[in-house]
């Protein structure tokens, strides 16, 4: 190890990082020496207002330098505090800083906000390009689009990404504060503070604190950098991805909703869910896991006790999660596990285990922010802080678990971040609530899925398997939609996004066969849990065939192609692997009647890069591409990156497309969204047969239909589905349409010989640009 005392200038590593001895602040470099970030500090802010700056006078600094990586350490001659900064270069402009202050005084101190960085974001920004991705507070909140004006203070929790200067940074672990980002753009320079609260915590004399460490980046594409953090922050909290994706009924969006409809609506909750498991079977049991979600939310519920049996569920929640178990569905139940009300045994037994407020009485009601028209102000919190506490959250999971349950959704979850007295005075309100999670974490147990709400999203990370990304949609807010963009980076990646929820009919009011249709689209293209509420002794046939070609869901992330060009963005994209070649997926939604008359310049090549990768695109794409359209069975066949096609409103065009090959090529299916790789596998084309092979089985062993690209100069002579000679239908001119019957759990063997000769596939350059250019007019 070398130990360097700083002279004037320290360089950590060859045009990179700088530390000046001179400012006592630290900058980074790029390659040409030229700085992005300058005049980095950090800072302590105590309570009472003093502010303590690593780049104060005080400290006496060296540093030790670890190949990539460089401890800085400041020894304060007040032996009041001392401090340890460590920056790890992860790759060209990429750093983690980490961040630790040490209490040497012989009195305790009490601690608002530590800023891990605190400085200036250099280089002018695109007026072009001023487009910034920030976060909210908790999942209801989802994330915002939001245009740099120069002089306006940006704000956002746990990450940032910015258009231009490029800049991508976030928290990657939430273990210690409620981690924030400030920023305010100028003319040639950005102010920019990551930081974390301390809700006035204490540190004890002799004690040591750290915050959570910070990722940060000033180059290459901001979004996929986003995307490189959220595996960052994968592996640092040992994230286990659950291996399948889900589709959730949820009898609280089936219209069994608090008092109004809770005990009446078809005889009452526990009817209506004894009622629906058999036809969730029925119906869409064939199409991945199918789980069930019971939410009783009534304000006779004793929160707090959780009871077996309540008003709504009179014979026990246990008997529930049987009956559900045994129709082979996964059962799954809603609580909000921080809420106590005032009613119940706990709040009258324990009051010791409960949130107070700054006068040490009990927390209830109005002063904790509860919507009386909801809940009418008679609830408490409990205060994870106290080990027995944190125990009673641990009881009351285990005892979910024990009645059956492997698929919990707790809601209302930031109340367990209290901010005000606490019992452990040590604790930040996030230690109070990673106490809070890690308790109920281990009452669950690793098989069961934890689905967080109204949740904090940095301490989540290792904790939930999947996470409400916005708030509640009932099936048509466009707010969901939006938070689904801006958060898509954690999906499969940290968690399962669940933007929450499908809702086609409630109270036999229906939105729509085409609404529905663009509303189940892009949560598919988007590759997130599928939460859905319908009574489907009640829904029309129509309906249900919607649900059945977009269940399953795929295990993939999907990706908002233009989120930086549209507002709201228009375009997701999606790669379900292989069937026959390249197969890309993306949609085009438009949910709010703006865009009328408008056409769409669609840059094919841009759209098939950009799902794959947001900065690495192919030095050549396919002269011609074949579109499928999914929902209107038809093909588009584009020479040339550029295809102009009508803007939809409320409403959507959804298209698998493929390079053209030159011969006959599979491009679309009718049973399933993927249009392919679900239903089919082994696809073999035999160039000088003129055969074209593969097994196929339609979604949940449903019929379903292949649909085969008939280049010109080319014929069918026969074909055979499991062996029987077929004739395939023509769907359009050069479309070959495959019937393919039901045919149970193992797919069939399918064959097509041909005859003639095709035109062979051209290759020219990749053609970069806009994903999709909105303008006025008709289009194809």
């Amino acid at each position: 190890m070398l130990i360097l005392l700083i002279s004037s200038f320290s360089r950590l590593k060859a045009d990179e990082t700088v530390w000046n001895n001179d400012t006592r602040t630290l900058s980074f470099a790029r390659l040409d020496g030229k700085p992005w970030f300058s005049e980095g500090k950090a800072q302590i802010r105590l309570t009472g207002g003093l502010v303590v700056s690593t780049s104060d006078k005080r400290f006496d600094v060296t540093i030790s330098d670890h190949h990539s990586q460089w401890v800085i350490t400041g020894r304060d001659r007040e032996k009041a505090l001392d401090w340890e900064m460590t920056v790890t270069a992860l790759a060209p402009l990429d750093v983690r800083i980490d961040f630790t202050l040490y209490n040497r005084s012989i009195h305790s101190l009490k601690l608002d906000q530590i800023d891990i960085l605190d400085g200036k974001l250099t280089g002018t920004a695109d007026p072009d390009k001023n487009r910034c991705l920030t976060s909210g507070l908790h999942s209801w909140d989802g994330g915002n689009l939001v245009r740099l004006l120069p002089g306006t203070k940006v704000e956002s929790y746990y990450t940032l990404a910015v258009q231009s200067p490029a800049l991508a940074a976030g928290f990657l672990t939430g273990l210690h504060n409620l981690d924030r980002f400030s920023f305010i753009p100028g003319p040639a320079e950005t102010e920019f503070r990551a930081y974390g609260e301390c809700n006035q915590c204490i540190l004890p004399s002799g004690e040591s604190r750290s915050v959570d460490p910070l990722f940060i980046s000033g180059g290459g594409h901001p979004l996929s950098k986003m995307e490189h953090f959220a595996d960052l922050a994968a592996r640092e909290n040992g994230v286990q991805l659950w291996p399948e994706n889900f589709a959730t009924w949820c009898s609280w969006y089936s219209g069994w909703m608090r008092q109004e409809s809770i005990y009446e609506y078809k005889d009452g909750l526990q009817h209506g869910v004894e009622t629906n498991i058999p036809l969730i079977y029925k119906l869409l049991g064939s199409r991945g896991t199918p789980s069930m979600r019971v939410v009783d939310d009534s304000s006779e519920m004793a929160y707090g006790d959780w009871d077996n049996h309540t008003l709504a569920v009179p014979n026990g929640f246990s008997r529930l999660a049987q009956l559900i178990s045994k129709a082979g569905i996964k059962a799954g139940v809603w609580y909000p596990p921080f809420w106590v009300s005032t009613g119940s045994r706990l709040f009258q037994e324990k009051p010791e285990l409960l949130c107070r407020n700054n006068d040490g009485q009990v927390a209830v009601g109005k002063k904790a922010l509860i919507p009386e028209s909801m809940y009418g102000n008679h609830l408490a919190f409990i205060d994870a802080s106290n080990p027995a506490a944190a125990d009673q959250l641990k009881t009351t999971a285990r005892a979910w678990r024990d009645r059956g349950f492997r698929y919990v959704m707790t809601d209302f979850m930031y109340w367990g971040a209290w901010q005000q007295k606490r019992f452990d005075s040590t604790l930040t309100s996030v230690e109070t609530y990673m106490r809070g999670l890690s308790a109920m974490r281990r009452g669950y147990g690793k098989d069961t899925y934890w689905l967080h709400c109204g949740a904090l999203l940095g301490p989540a990370m290792g904790m939930c398997d999947g996470m409400r990304i916005g708030g509640d949609s009932h099936g048509d807010d466009i707010d969901s939609y939006k938070s689904a963009a801006s958060r898509w980076f954690y999906n499969w990646r940290v968690w399962l996004n669940d933007p929450d929820a499908i809702v086609c009919s409630r109270y036999g009011e229906q939105k729509g066969l085409d609404w529905n249709r663009s509303w189940m689209s892009w949560m598919a293209l988007a590759g997130t849990v599928m939460t859905y509420g319908d009574t489907f002794d009640d829904l029309p046939a129509g309906y249900v065939e919607l649900y059945k070609r977009v269940f399953p869901p795929l295990p993939k992330a999907g990706r908002p192609l233009d989120i930086w060009e549209n507002d709201p963005y228009l375009l997701w994209g999606l790669d379900p692997g292989k069937a026959d070649g390249e197969n890309t997926l993306f949609g085009l939604f438009e949910f709010q009647g703006h865009r009328q008359g408008q056409e769409i310049a669609l840059n094919l090549d841009e759209i098939s890069a950009r799902v794959r990768s947001w900065d690495l695109t192919p030095d050549q794409s396919p002269e011609t591409w074949l579109l499928w359209d999914f929902w209107e069975q038809r093909l588009i066949k584009c020479k040339g990156p550029f295809l102009t096609i009508p803007v939809p409103s409320r409403s959507c065009r959804v298209f698998s497309m493929h390079p053209y090959l030159g011969r006959p090529q599979l491009i679309g299916t009718s049973g399933h969204f993927s249009q392919g790789p679900l239903e089919t596998q082994d696809i073999k084309w035999d160039a000088r047969a003129g055969i074209l092979t593969g097994k196929v089985r339609g979604n949940g062993g449903d019929p379903t239909i292949l649909f085969i690209y008939l280049p010109e100069g080319m014929k069918c002579v026969t074909a055979s589905v499991a062996y029987f000679a077929v004739i395939p239908a023509k769907a359009e001119q050069d479309v070959l349409a495959l019937q393919v019957p039901a045919t149970g759990e193992a797919p069939v063997r399918f064959e097509l010989i041909f005859s003639g000769s095709a035109e062979k596939p051209v290759a020219r350059p990749f053609v970069k640009g806009l994903s999709g250019e909105v303008k006025s007019g008709k289009g194809k």
